[in-house]
């Protein structure tokens, strides 16, 4: 399991975010949102075999300002267990092309780069470019908790413990389900702070 950076670039997002991350975000846009910096560089997707977690080999160099992967090598990875978790989902052949895209050109790019190119992508498939940009709290504990949500389960390709929803990432939400995301996280989320 790749280390969480101890120091993060201010303006840093998580990449691909959890649930979580995006329901405090769109009910309450204005609050900072506290993150461990593990969401920084891990995304968690659901397989047929579960919960899979995703990673990105950062640098070792402690003199570097930004967070640089160590190398290219874990896009191809993503993108393969992506294809393979999400092949079969309604809206993989609208997403998935466009991910590709944004991997391609941000190959040897800092983290927060492709991070924001993500969110970017993200933000435009659930509508929410009314929205100012997330505030994030970085927290290094690597148990720090989610902010608490309370959802509801959405038809997917492979069936999962709804406990595991908040954690997945929210491109789990857009592969099942589109722009309608966001009226899934209108009508069917609500959120609360955790202390």
């Amino acid at each position: 399991m790749a280390r969480s950076p101890r120091q993060i670039p201010p303006g840093t997002l998580p990449i691909a975010g959890p649930l979580a991350f995006y329901a405090t975000w769109f009910h309450n846009p204005q609050k900072p949102i506290k993150l461990s910096t593990y969401w920084v560089h891990h995304a968690h997707i659901a397989t047929s075999q579960g919960v899979m977690v995703l990673a990105v080999p950062l640098s070792q160099k402690k003199k570097s300002v930004a967070l640089l992967p160590s190398d290219d090598k874990w896009m191809a990875f993503w993108l393969k267990s992506l294809r393979s978790a999400y092949g079969k989902a309604p809206f993989f052949e609208h997403l998935f092309p466009e991910m590709e895209e944004i991997f391609a050109r941000c190959q040897a790019k800092p983290l927060t780069e492709i991070n924001a190119a993500l969110h970017e992508l993200m933000k435009r498939w659930l509508l929410f470019s009314d929205l100012p940009s997330p505030l994030c709290e970085w927290d290094t504990r690597r148990h720090r908790r989610l902010p608490h949500i309370i959802c509801h389960p959405y038809l997917r390709v492979h069936p999962l413990d709804p406990s595991h929803i908040p954690f997945l990432s929210i491109i789990d939400l857009l592969m099942h389900l589109g722009r309608e995301g966001r009226l899934w996280f209108l009508e069917s989320l609500v959120v609360e702070q955790k202390a």
